[in-house]
C-alpha cells in the first residue's frame, strides 16, 4: 500500500533541493525580496548575456526597449518585478546607444518616389557641373545638438502628412549667405529608406526627434510592405492595418 503522506513529503523535499540549486546561480538585476530570500545575488547588467539565453526575457528586453515610460513602469509589477533592475539598466544603456534625429515636411513632393526623383536629379546636376555629388538641405536654423545627429541619425521625411522615410545624415555644415544671414547646410546620405508610416501635423522648420518617438524601419515594422505600391501602404495605414 502507498503512503500518500510519505510521497508528497519527499516530493516537497526534492522541489525544496532543487530550489537551493538553482539558488547558486545569479540573476541578472534580480532585486525581488523572494529572490534574495532564496539566496541569489545581483550581477551587473554586463550580465545580459546570460539573460539573452533565454527567448522570453529576450523579447521582453525587446518591447522594453520600444515601449514608452509609462509600459516599462508596467513592467516593475507582477510577474516581470524581478527583472525590474535589468529592464531600467538595459534601457538606459538603449537610450544612450541611439542617436538623435531630425523631422522635417518634405515640401514640394506628394510621394516618396517624387523625392528620389528629386535626389537623382540635383546629384546628376551636381556630376556635370563637376561638383561633389552630395544631397545637401538647406535651412535657416542650425542644429545645436549637430554631435549627436552626426553620429547616426537621420532626416526624418514627412509626406502629405505621414512621415514616410529618412535619409541618413552625414554633417552639419553652418555658413553665412551673401546676405549676411547665417544659415546651415545638413548633408544626407541621398538613400531613402522607407519607414513605418505614422500621421503628423504640419510644422515649420525643422523639429528633432528623439530616438524612442522615430518610427521603424519599414522593413523591420513590416517585412515585404516596402513591395507594395505607396498608395496602397498610405490606405492600410489610414485603417490602421500597417
Amino acid at each position: 500500500m502507498i503512503d500518500w503522506r510519505k510521497k508528497m513529503k519527499q516530493r516537497s523535499a526534492e522541489g525544496q533541493a532543487g530550489d537551493s540549486s538553482r539558488a547558486q546561480q545569479p540573476i541578472v538585476g534580480c532585486l525581488a525580496s523572494h529572490d534574495r530570500a532564496h539566496g541569489h545575488t545581483r550581477v551587473p547588467i554586463a550580465g545580459c548575456a546570460k539573460v539573452s539565453r533565454s527567448s522570453g526575457v529576450k523579447k521582453l528586453l525587446d518591447f522594453a526597449a520600444c515601449a514608452g515610460e509609462n509600459a516599462r513602469k508596467r513592467l516593475s509589477y507582477g510577474p516581470f518585478a524581478r527583472y525590474a533592475g535589468v529592464i531600467q539598466s538595459f534601457c538606459a544603456r538603449q537610450a544612450v546607444e541611439m542617436p538623435l534625429h531630425l523631422i522635417k515636411l518634405c515640401v514640394g513632393c506628394d510621394s516618396v518616389a517624387d523625392l528620389e526623383d528629386w535626389i537623382r536629379e540635383k546629384l546628376k546636376e551636381k556630376k556635370r557641373r563637376r561638383q561633389k555629388p552630395e544631397h545637401i538641405h538647406t535651412t535657416r536654423m542650425v542644429p545645436k545638438r549637430a554631435d549627436e545627429l552626426i553620429d547616426g541619425g537621420s532626416l526624418f521625411w514627412v509626406v502629405r502628412g505621414q512621415i514616410a522615410c529618412r535619409e541618413r545624415i552625414l554633417d552639419i555644415r553652418p555658413f553665412t549667405d551673401k546676405n549676411g544671414v547665417g544659415r546651415c547646410r545638413i548633408v544626407l546620405d541621398g538613400k531613402v529608406v522607407l519607414v513605418e508610416p505614422r500621421p503628423r501635423a504640419a510644422f515649420q522648420g525643422w523639429r528633432y526627434l528623439e530616438p524612442r518617438d522615430a518610427p521603424r524601419d519599414l522593413s523591420r515594422a513590416a517585412p515585404g510592405a516596402a513591395r507594395m505600391p505607396e498608395t496602397m501602404r498610405r490606405e492600410l495605414r489610414e485603417l490602421g492595418l500597417l
